[in-house]
């Protein structure tokens, strides 16, 4: 087993690597009881996926939270698509699914969605599609921008933008 910390802040990681540093110190009797593992952290905001190794679900997280165009998120889903083929990773499939589904919602212009499937094929032909849409919207406006925005008003950012021309998305 190899646990992993998927650190998201805007600050390097800096906490403890690892389980025992996190433990209160106990008596001599208990000690040879306490977990002494340590984990591997990966510090979305200062690696890039490049840096983990291909086929590699750590990698796949990686690239959902990197995503700045729908683009990524097609990319990224076709590689889960060809990854996890076993009927044991269905359940994991359908999380991946519905991230990659959130993440793709972020670039639907206004408060238009993607429709809703559990599969990650579906996400990414819905994806193709909002590209398709998005490459014939720009068409006469090459200056057009569209705007990122988490569709969640509870999400800890809040409402983050990012202005991007449309163009660029591809």
């Amino acid at each position: 087993m190899l646990p992993i910390v998927l650190c998201n802040d805007e600050a390097r990681w800096r906490a403890a690597v690892a389980v025992g540093e996190l433990i209160v110190p106990v008596g001599s009797e208990l000690a040879p009881y306490q977990p002494s593992q340590r984990y591997h952290v990966v510090d979305e905001r200062h690696t890039g996926a490049e840096d983990l190794p291909a086929s590699n679900l750590t990698a796949a997280v990686l690239g959902l939270e990197q995503s700045r165009t729908p683009g990524d998120v097609v990319r990224v889903a076709g590689l889960l698509v060809e990854w996890m083929r076993d009927p044991r990773d269905d359940g994991l499939k359908r999380a991946f699914a519905d991230w990659a589904r959130q993440m793709a919602e972020g670039f639907v212009p206004g408060d238009a969605a993607l429709p809703a499937v559990r599969t990650l094929e579906g996400v990414r032909m819905n994806t193709l599609t909002l590209i398709t849409q998005l490459v014939q919207f720009a068409a006469p406006f090459s200056t057009h921008s569209i705007t990122r925005a988490s569709k969640s008003p509870s999400s800890l950012e809040g409402r983050m933008r990012m202005k991007r021309p449309c163009l660029a998305v591809l």
